[in-house]
């Protein structure tokens, strides 16, 4: 392997990449106008029609992008590993795959039922029963298990990237601690608006590029 491919800024730019992939997607429906289409994801499918299309293709660039994130934080897992004393590196990564992995069930979810259940909904006025319990299911109660997973894994790794030296210890401090923030928020609403558990995954990702 590349010696470039084990460096911090590596495992940096593929975390940071893969977090801002469905933003990118989401630009590019946006120029289109289609943005109406995601609504479908956490509102149901009527009135959506053929529109859920836009909401598959973002959810592909946010699958490509969790893919690319886990990546990413295997590259850390290799670099926290070789140093002396650092034992956080496999349960961290192992949170992290897993929750990053159950996202992945949600998107695909997304770009395949969700588009298949608009499309049924425009041509019948109606959807197969069991959709929306499965909607309300990955949108609610799978967030709940895969967001924690994440945000606990990168407590995890922001702590053992301060401790090697990696990024500097008040990074990890502020990256450790706004995963708190996140969970504690979700604790007390009981859900979550996703976006913010991928706040604190870019702050270590912009760390490892800058300072590592």
């Amino acid at each position: 392997m590349p010696d470039w491919v084990l460096t911090p800024q590596a495992a940096g730019v593929a975390i940071v990449v893969g977090i801002i992939m469905p933003l990118i997607g989401t630009g590019l429906v946006a120029a289109r106008g289609d943005l109406a289409g995601l609504e479908a994801a956490f509102r149901g499918v009527a009135g959506i029609g053929d529109k859920a299309k836009s909401l598959a293709a973002v959810t592909l660039w946010g699958i490509a992008g969790n893919i690319v994130q886990i990546v990413g934080y295997g590259v850390l897992a290799q670099l926290l590993q070789a140093e002396p004393g650092e034992t956080l590196w496999l349960v961290s990564l192992t949170l992290v795959t897993l929750g990053l992995a159950l996202g992945l069930v949600e998107g695909t979810f997304q770009a395949s039922v969700t588009v298949w259940a608009a499309a049924e909904h425009k041509s019948t006025g109606g959807v197969v029963g069991i959709y929306e319990p499965l909607r309300i299911w990955l949108n609610l109660w799978l967030q709940r298990v895969w967001v924690p997973f994440v945000l606990l894994g990168v407590i995890g790794f922001g702590i053992g990237a301060a401790v090697t030296g990696l990024i500097p210890a008040w990074v990890g401090g502020v990256t450790a601690a706004t995963c708190v923030l996140v969970l504690l928020n979700l604790i007390a609403k009981g859900d979550i608006i996703v976006a913010l558990a991928f706040v604190p995954p870019l702050i270590l990702g912009i760390a490892l590029i800058t300072t590592g």
